[in-house]
């Protein structure tokens, strides 16, 4: 605008031309050959043009530096913006690094809970590390781990010649930590938003049941770290890298395989042309098959399947309404516990949604762009809906580390949707107000319910496993002749501190017993009616029960009793466990 008015300040092209001949005839002196000068009015018309000529001459100086100014100040603000923008970046990293040092605090609280199938996995690395097999008992092969990734993960720890118990508790926290991260970056690609984002990573920390099993030394924070990783590229269309996640997932946790590929096709229905879908479906699939593949033939040749005697043990004996109805109940206590208030929040988002568009909402609004994102979120929702069908169907033993592959989608969509639609009603200052309100309300809940039910809880397991499971195993490796077979149904601790070959009467490490248990047979019911007969020909049987003298057998010499209250969260019963000795009959 200054150039404009500067510019007519000075004239025409042609009035200038003019000024520059005028200028030029003023300098020139009078003819020495006439003598002549120059009348009165040529004198005045050239004062008048070396006027006007000065002032055009300082008009071209104040519009130079004008144009100067004008750059520098432009520069200056593109220079600010960019130092702000810095600013703002280095403060959310740095309170993205208060809420990571904050969760480590909360779980070095109860680093020493360590349940029992952790110390399967210890044992199976212990056997790997030292005979090159996977087998429980050194020369037999089993399949007794969910999770060949994750002992892969310790046996690595072992190699390197760490503590594998220190390793896995290491390894444990180190991916729960890139877990947070990972929702963080997840967020923040979904809405744009850092403090969205931030707000997001801050709640996930203080999820229940994610920290309740961070650093319990379980596949739990490596299969959140993954489902996420998972969701984030199939989101963004990577299918090649989201097919390395989901494979890697699928060896995590062996029911991501189905929920991976139904949400896979859910992307390319939604997010794919007719012309690409070939494309990506090939890609995908090679990927996924290239990974998978290797580790799914040495199973089959080593233990005669694919699929986990975990799988098998913990899902149940066919189809069964009852048992259906029973895992869904089940399952949804377990999921209102760490999620039920970001359930609400999502299921009321999406009515106002609905109900929203049905007005014309959308029509009248200008944020109608950003609820037009709510088609982004199909995935997430798909994500969670399938997993629990899975569940339902095969009526597995729940336990509340299987809702986190689910949980960070959850968690996802209770900041993401509620924030797309009420910026399109209120503006990003309102917006934002009433997010943080909703996050300060999730913490302190999440806080409060951990704090006052779940970590007393913790402490009273890791006092009984130390006391119970711990001592058993370590009186068993002092007290019992190497070449004797112990049979018993919690073979974690017991079989890690006893040294001893172990029977597992649930059928995980021991597949011959794991018919039994599809039947229904209790592990209990298998050790006193003796079905393992010539199957484990055991020394020595463990039992358990809610009664301290519940078995009286006359071949079954009681040695050992030791107790463990609190073996649940959902029980603060006391738990007898009794070491016998089989007598020859």
């Amino acid at each position: 605008m200054q150039y404009l008015r500067w510019r007519g300040s000075l004239g025409t092209h042609s009035q200038i031309g003019q000024l520059l001949v005028v200028s030029q005839v003023s300098t020139r002196r009078t003819s020495p050959s006439n003598g002549r000068g120059l009348t009165r009015s040529q004198a005045r018309g050239i004062a008048v043009a070396n006027s006007q000529w000065r002032c055009f001459k300082f008009d071209l100086i104040v519009l130079s530096w004008s144009v100067r100014f004008t750059k520098n100040s432009n520069f200056c603000m593109h220079k600010t913006r960019i130092s702000r923008s810095i600013t703002e970046g280095i403060l959310h990293w740095f309170l993205l690094a208060a809420i990571l040092a904050v969760f480590l605090c909360r779980v070095l609280m109860h680093i020493e809970y360590t349940p029992d199938d952790t110390y399967i996995y210890l044992q199976y690395a212990r056997n790997a590390i030292a005979t090159h097999e996977v087998a429980f008992n050194a020369g037999e092969p089993s399949y007794g781990v969910t999770s060949p990734l994750w002992l892969a993960v310790i046996s690595l720890t072992g190699w390197c010649g760490i503590d594998i118990y220190d390793g896995v508790k290491g390894a444990d926290i180190l991916m729960a930590m890139m877990a947070l991260v990972a929702i963080y970056l997840a967020q923040r690609s979904l809405t744009g938003d850092r403090l969205l984002a931030l707000l997001t990573a801050g709640v996930f920390s203080t999820h229940i049941w994610f920290l309740r099993w961070a650093g319990s030394g379980m596949e739990t924070s490596l299969a959140a770290l993954l489902s996420i990783l998972s969701l984030h590229a199939l989101l963004g269309r990577r299918y090649g890298m989201g097919a390395a996640w989901c494979a890697l997932l699928t060896l995590t946790r062996p029911e991501a395989s189905i929920l991976v590929l139904m949400v896979f096709l859910a992307a390319l229905y939604l997010q794919e042309p007719i012309g690409s879908k070939a494309k990506a479906l090939f890609m995908f699939v090679t990927w996924y098959s290239l990974i998978l593949l290797p580790w799914y033939a040495y199973a089959f040749v080593s233990f005669g399947t694919v699929v986990p005697n975990t799988a098998l043990a913990k899902s149940g004996g066919g189809f069964s309404l009852e048992n259906m109805v029973s895992t869904l109940v089940d399952f949804g206590k377990t999921l209102a516990v760490s999620d039920g208030i970001g359930l609400f929040a999502v299921l009321a988002s999406l009515v106002a949604y609905v109900l929203y568009r049905s007005g014309g909402g959308l029509r009248d609004q200008a944020g109608a762009t950003s609820l037009l994102r709510c088609s982004s979120l199909a995935l997430p929702m798909i994500w969670i809906i399938v997993l629990p069908g899975i569940y339902v169907v095969t009526s597995a033993n729940l336990v509340s580390r299987y809702v986190i592959l689910i949980s960070p989608a959850i968690t996802l969509l209770t900041f993401a949707l509620p924030w797309s639609i009420l910026r399109s009603w209120f503006g990003c200052k309102i917006s934002r107000a009433i997010v943080v309100s909703g996050t300060v309300i999730l913490v302190l809940c999440n806080v409060l319910i951990f704090e006052t039910q779940v970590r007393p809880q913790l402490t009273l397991f890791s006092h009984g496993m130390r006391e119970c499971f711990i001592y058993i195993g370590t009186w068993l490796n002092k007290n019992v002749a190497k070449d004797a077979s112990v049979l018993v149904a919690d073979v974690g601790a017991i079989g890690y501190y006893s040294q001893r070959r172990i029977c597992d009467a649930a059928g995980l490490i021991s597949p011959e017993l794991l018919p039994y248990s599809r039947m229904g047979y209790s592990p209990e019911r298998i050790m006193a009616e003796q079905v393992y007969g010539d199957r484990c020909r055991a020394s020595y049987v463990v039992l358990r029960s809610t009664i301290q003298t519940a078995v009286h057998a006359p071949f079954l010499q009681p040695i050992l009793t030791r107790t463990f209250y609190g073996l649940s969260l959902s029980s603060q019963d006391t738990t007898y466990y009794t070491v016998f000795k089989v007598l020859n009959r």
